[in-house]
């Protein structure tokens, strides 16, 4: 194989590999704009009816609809710091605002991780 060939070959490659990168760019920006909207309103709601029905029926009694009622929240807690840099889209900069971002930030952390040991109990 020469090394015109090679260099061809390469050059389709690359050229080939940059129109897959662009076309999923394209599709994480679609997904990334509807898709989060999306999944929060469906998963707050459905949060806020685990929460409704866990804590006002006969299953308050239960400590397991104790620790799932939390799991919600604190699964809500994820959904709505996630929201916050999706809002970044649309030019609405609210982290801009001082410690805004640190508390969001920390808030993200704990509600997470929350969420993770919640399930583990």
């Amino acid at each position: 194989m020469s090394s015109s060939n090679l260099s061809s070959d390469e050059n389709d490659t690359s050229q080939y590999e940059g129109l897959k990168y662009n076309d999923a760019e394209v599709f994480i920006d679609i997904l990334e704009r509807y898709y989060i909207p999306i999944l929060l309103v469906v998963g707050s709601i459905g949060n806020c009816l685990s929460i409704f029905v866990l804590l006002s029926t006969k299953m308050r009694r239960n400590s397991s609809s104790w620790y799932l009622a939390a799991l919600a929240v604190s699964d809500t807690g994820v959904l709505v710091t996630v929201f916050v840099p999706w809002l970044l889209y649309f030019n609405i900069s609210i982290a801009d605002q001082q410690y805004f971002c640190q508390i969001c930030n920390y808030l993200a952390y704990v509600c997470s991780f929350l969420s993770a040991w919640y399930v583990f109990s």
